[in-house]
């Protein structure tokens, strides 16, 4: 995958994970990140391919939340309340549809982290 800071805490998060969860939009986002990173000279095509190839085995052990009008409408609510872009509105919006006594919210951005913590989500790093 991509180098980058957090990536070693990322994959010790992933590796002492029991289950994984994202939001759809989430395999997009990943998916510009890698071509980006390589349109930048950060990622070659030889690792871009193998770091896409990476990224489809992690997706396929990755529970999906798919949008539906209730996780839409509560996105739009976080967004407005915790003025978060639409994509970190979802991914919150995502993991409060879970219900997870024991979910980690895995966040680099700190706005969508002190959201997330405001919610009374556990985050991580």
């Amino acid at each position: 995958m991509l180098d980058e800071p957090g990536s070693d805490t990322a994959a010790s998060l992933y590796d002492s994970s029991t289950e994984l969860f994202a939001a759809s939009v989430g395999y997009v986002e990943a998916r510009a990140a890698l071509s980006k990173a390589n349109r930048a000279g950060r990622l070659p095509n030889g690792r871009l391919a193998r770091s896409r190839l990476n990224l489809e085995e992690i997706w396929t052990e990755t529970t999906v939340i798919g949008f539906g009008e209730l996780l839409i409408e509560r996105a739009g609510d976080m967004a407005e309340s915790h003025r978060l872009a639409a994509g970190d509105a979802i991914h919150l919006a995502s993991a409060l549809a879970l219900d997870e006594p024991e979910l980690v919210f895995a966040v680099w951005d700190r706005e969508l982290a002190r959201a997330a913590r405001e919610s009374g989500l556990p985050v991580a790093p």
